[in-house]
């Protein structure tokens, strides 16, 4: 089914939406869809999965939908999209809220919200000022409840990372923390991509320009990657 769903997509989105809509498809057929247009950076696909999941109230379809703008905003933030950045990021956290209210468990809203109030924050001082105090607030539960957890221990990662001391950065200390989960998960392309952006903001461009090339080998179209690899580029031309 997955092999169908990849050839239909290279198609048109459109016909998957209206397989969905005509004829319907079970959950985890439709939680394929969005992995397939999140895998894709495919923005067609996700706002046609959105349209088609708005009057879906069940708490697998609110998260559906929120995942749906978190990759949105994932897509917009590596295209440097300001505007857009704010815009599915706020609409993500809404749609997380009424998963929350609906009785989605709280720590597995919070491992998303975490991922997208720290794109929010990445916006200049007043957005850091705004997000700051509350990614602390939701990395703190994550940290006391299930410190071990993956989504944990990455959010961690890319706080020490990308805030300022005050709120708690520390590149150091974040690219050692991306490195031992490396160790751990060394297929992960979303360690490296941090790992480098670590590495970038402490100065280091010959390690980060090794872990985006070794990115890039295997997913040649990440758009993170490729965001910070102009960026390396750039800076190496001056």
């Amino acid at each position: 089914m997955n092999i169908l769903f990849k050839k239909l997509f290279k198609k048109s989105s459109a016909i998957l939406v209206l397989l969905i809509t005509v004829f319907g498809l079970e959950a985890q057929s439709v939680q394929q869809l969005y992995s397939i247009a999140a895998e894709n950076y495919d923005r067609s696909a996700l706002y046609d999965l959105i349209e088609v999941l708005e009057s879906d109230n069940t708490i697998g379809g609110v998260m559906l939908k929120a995942k749906s703008y978190w990759r949105l905003q994932f897509i917009a933030y590596s295209e440097e999209s300001r505007k857009e950045v704010n815009k599915y990021g706020k609409k993500a956290l809404q749609y997380l809220e009424k998963a929350r209210e609906a009785g989605k468990e709280s720590l597995s809203v919070m491992r998303y919200e975490v991922f997208i109030m720290q794109k929010l924050a990445d916006g200049g001082i007043f957005a850091g000022t705004v997000w700051g105090p509350r990614i602390i607030s939701v990395s703190s539960q994550l940290e006391r409840h299930i410190p071990q957890d993956y989504a944990t221990r990455f959010s961690r990662a890319i706080t020490l990372v990308g805030a300022p001391p005050l709120f708690g950065g520390n590149r150091e200390a974040g690219v050692d923390t991306l490195s031992s989960l490396i160790k751990q998960y060394p297929d992960s392309v979303d360690l490296k991509v941090q790992r480098a952006n670590g590495y970038r903001k402490m100065g280091n461009m010959t390690a980060a320009l090794t872990d985006i090339e070794n990115v890039l080998e295997r997913q040649p179209n990440n758009l993170l990657a490729l965001r910070i690899k102009r960026e390396l580029e750039k800076y190496l031309q001056e």
